[in-house]
């Protein structure tokens, strides 16, 4: 139940992330694909990695990718309710925005920080370190260009 809930709102903020990206493209559309390519590759191992976690708990492989597939509709919900909200509560834009940020921070971080605790191999973390800049960088680029 745990991983579910967990799930259901992680494809809610990534839902609400693309939703935003509609909104703050004002009719571009550089910055919803490049918001959905960035989810959909942070998206690809965080659900093998969320089925493995529900045949681990016991449920079974079919049922596990069905738990997985179903936690994919908060994405839409997430983006269909942060389309409306930011249209409705414009004032409220920049705010949501910068949840929707830091959402994506923490992610990315509650992956790196808990491997720093059990002494990876330094190449494997300059590795991830250097991808989380470089992502970082191609999106301030990307900025420049819009």
């Amino acid at each position: 139940m745990v991983v579910l809930a967990g799930s259901l709102f992680e494809e809610f903020i990534d839902g609400a992330a693309i939703g935003l990206a509609v909104i703050l493209g004002e009719g571009s559309l550089l910055l919803v694909i490049t918001t959905s390519i960035a989810i959909f590759f942070h998206e690809v191992p965080d659900s093998m990695a969320r089925t493995i976690a529900f045949v681990n708990a016991g449920v079974s492989s079919h049922r596990a990718v069905r738990k997985v597939l179903f936690s994919t509709v908060a994405s839409f919900l997430g983006a269909a309710l942060f389309v409306v909200l930011s249209t409705a509560f414009v004032w409220l834009l920049p705010y949501f925005t910068a949840l929707a940020a830091a959402a994506f921070i923490y992610i990315a971080l509650s992956h790196l920080v808990p491997q720093m605790h059990f002494g990876v191999q330094q190449r494997t973390m300059r590795l991830e370190v250097m991808a989380l800049l470089g992502g970082v960088f191609v999106i301030a680029l990307l900025g420049l260009f819009e």
